[in-house]
């Protein structure tokens, strides 16, 4: 949800400048706390539906059960037609087709300077330039993750020509881009001739105001060493190998102070990985637990952990969770590689560790066992000040400032 997250805390930005935001979005039905958060007298959101056929009172009556099964291989061929026909994703055509048509109607019927589209989904920059080329506004196009060179897209050839026929029609349209990423931004910019902006998903510190637990919570737990992954683990791209080995390098007394606690193991990868490296008496699972529950957790535990994938492909992939834990002021052990950009900004802001060996990281975290018990039960916070440069108002104030210098002069934010 980071990147959902992302745009609703955009919106809400603009409008504590008094600059109403028309939001033209698909509708989620999983999506209530984001759309709960767009309640504001300046921010005009409106939700439609994915399918035109969903858009029907007679489609939201019905539900046949006309899901493929999970257990059976469909075939070589259907995985191609139904890639062919989800191009760039199942929001195109219906989708993007009436959302370019409201779109423009919205624009028509309110004085509306500037277009900005955020995605993936991408979809939504298909919408964005059939209003562009209907309206003539300026149009600034957001990816959160590339369209185009994306190293975690694995299509066929054939699917990925389409792929990049649709995105060499739309892109050219838009008068400037914004990456999250620095290798974001460099394909960007090897891609068009356009601006290219770099502005992090970022944070906010109001996330964690109001928490339970207050300015200091009590520990997650007083005598053991709690480090917890209160993300998702997906199976072979983010991976805590180097920190269980770490742990299995340690003494027994060592080992017996530390607690590892996960949260969905996706087919039970990481308990897998535990019992090779024989840590399965240090490691929890847990299901997953809403997010004003995981921030509090955040905050009681000792370390937080960041599995990465330790890749080069994967060093230009900067996850939300990396500015949410920068929030909760807990010392980060990232298993990114020491190239990555993750590592970069933990290295940037002595976040905590990164890019390290499993004997670097057991030399750590012998070290926090020490600091918990001088400390009283936990390990103590991270300094405030670090943590200014990576605010999404300060991430946004550079969006608003490239809003200003495509604009005609005397409108802008």
């Amino acid at each position: 949800m980071a990147g959902a997250a992302r745009t609703g805390a955009l919106a809400r930005h603009w409008a504590r400048q008094n600059v109403h935001v028309y939001i033209l979005s698909a509708r989620n039905n999983d999506a209530h706390g984001l759309h709960d958060a767009l309640e504001n007298d300046h921010i005009h959101p409106e939700f439609l539906a994915i399918d035109r056929e969903a858009a029907s009172p007679a489609a939201q009556q019905a539900t046949p059960d006309t899901k493929p099964s999970l257990n059976k291989d469909p075939g070589a061929f259907r995985r191609l037609i139904w890639g062919l026909r989800a191009l760039p994703d199942r929001y195109h055509p219906h989708w993007s087709a009436r959302a370019a048509e409201r779109g423009a109607a919205i624009i028509r019927d309110n004085a509306i300077d500037c277009i900005y589209s955020s995605g993936p989904p991408h979809s939504v920059h298909i919408a964005a330039a059939e209003i562009k080329r209907a309206t003539g506004l300026p149009w600034i196009c957001e990816q959160r993750d590339l369209w185009v060179g994306n190293p975690f897209a694995d299509r066929p050839w054939i699917t990925e020509a389409l792929n990049k026929r649709l995105a060499r029609k739309a892109l050219p349209l838009a008068d400037a881009f914004v990456g999250v990423t620095h290798g974001t931004v460099a394909e960007l910019q090897s891609q068009h001739d356009a601006p290219v902006l770099l502005a992090y998903n970022g944070l906010d510190p109001a996330d964690f105001e109001g928490i339970d637990g207050g300015d200091v919570p009590p520990p997650l737990d007083p005598d053991k060493l709690t480090i917890v992954h209160p993300g998702v683990i997906y199976a072979e791209k983010r991976d805590p190998s180097p920190l269980f080995a770490a742990v299995a390098k340690m003494d027994e007394a060592s080992r017996g102070a530390i607690r590892m606690i996960f949260f969905h193991d996706e087919y039970d990868y990481v308990r897998g990985l535990a019992q090779t490296y024989g840590v399965m008496n240090q490691v929890e699972f847990r299901p997953m637990i809403p997010r004003h529950e995981v921030l509090a957790l955040e905050r009681q535990a000792d370390l937080l952990l960041l599995a990465h994938w330790d890749d080069p492909r994967g060093d230009a992939i900067i996850p939300g969770k990396v500015f949410e834990y920068i929030g909760a002021r807990r010392p980060i052990i990232a298993t990114a590689s020491a190239s990555s950009e993750v590592a970069q900004i933990v290295r940037q802001g002595n976040f905590g560790l990164s890019g390290a060996t499993p004997d670097e990281i057991a030399a750590h975290l012998s070290y926090w066992i020490e600091e918990k018990h001088k400390a009283g039960g936990r390990v103590p916070d991270l300094p405030a000040e670090p943590i200014a440069d990576f605010t999404r108002d300060r991430q946004f104030e550079k969006v608003d400032a490239l809003i200003n210098q495509i604009l005609p002069t005397g409108r802008g934010i």
